[in-house]
């Protein structure tokens, strides 16, 4: 059933590209703004919060840093609102080294309406990051069955985790991933893959990963464990 009243708004779009995100959304109950002022939105989204911001990359105005800089920073009204991020594929690359750092999805300029519209709901409706500490180990697909590499697990949601280690594995890799909670009766496993490395700005340095799989009922034991970490 479509899902009404959720605001999204768009910055720094062309009209033709806002034309087709709009008439991509609506049919979900979608209701879409455009802003094109990057700076002029940032002032806006201070005094009132949308359900998701759709951000063209790059920006003309600004370095996208200096836009999540200003949109994350302490006390900012918007501060927690999910952002995609919409490229040209030359561009991709590097729009997804934000993903988990100040951005939620990356989708192209030139994507079908099926896979824009599952990005925004999935960003709006994905349970909120979690910051943890608990140990964990990683394998890399194609690694020795002794290539295990500990780390730990720093913040999390039920769509990926930020690990952190001094591995860098290259960006599409996939890994299998092993975590111990506290308190859990017993250890969750699954797939992963490499999404993004952190920058040296990042307090923590390691690796961003999105779940591809769970392994048995490693998927629900991980969403009881997020969901007693909202206190």
């Amino acid at each position: 059933m479509p899902v009404r009243h959720r605001k999204i708004l768009a910055i720094g779009l062309g009209s033709f590209e806002f034309h087709i995100v709009d008439e991509f959304l609506s049919p979900g109950g979608l209701e879409v703004d455009r802003f094109p002022s990057v700076a002029g939105a940032l002032e806006l989204l201070d005094t009132l919060t949308l359900d998701a911001l759709l951000v063209n990359f790059p920006l003309e105005e600004m370095p996208l840093e200096d836009f999540l800089r200003t949109l994350r920073r302490p006390g900012h009204t918007s501060r927690n609102t999910p952002v995609v991020l919409m490229t040209r594929e030359e561009f991709r690359a590097s729009a997804e080294e934000f993903i988990d750092n100040g951005i939620s999805r990356v989708v192209a300029l030139d994507t079908d309406a099926e896979t824009l519209l599952e990005a925004v709901m999935g960003v709006i409706f994905v349970a909120p990051r979690r910051m943890v500490s608990f140990p964990a180990q990683f394998r890399l697909e194609n690694a020795e069955p002794d290539g295990t590499v500990p780390c730990r697990v720093r913040n999390s949601s039920m769509s990926g985790a930020l690990l952190e280690t001094e591995q860098r594995p290259a960006k599409g890799s996939r890994l299998y991933f092993r975590f111990e909670m506290p308190g859990a009766n017993r250890p969750v496993v699954g797939i992963g893959e490499v999404v993004r490395h952190t920058s040296r700005q990042e307090e923590i340095g390691g690796v961003g990963i999105r779940f591809l799989s769970f392994a048995g009922n490693s998927k629900t034991i991980y969403e009881s464990y997020l969901q007693s970490r909202q206190d």
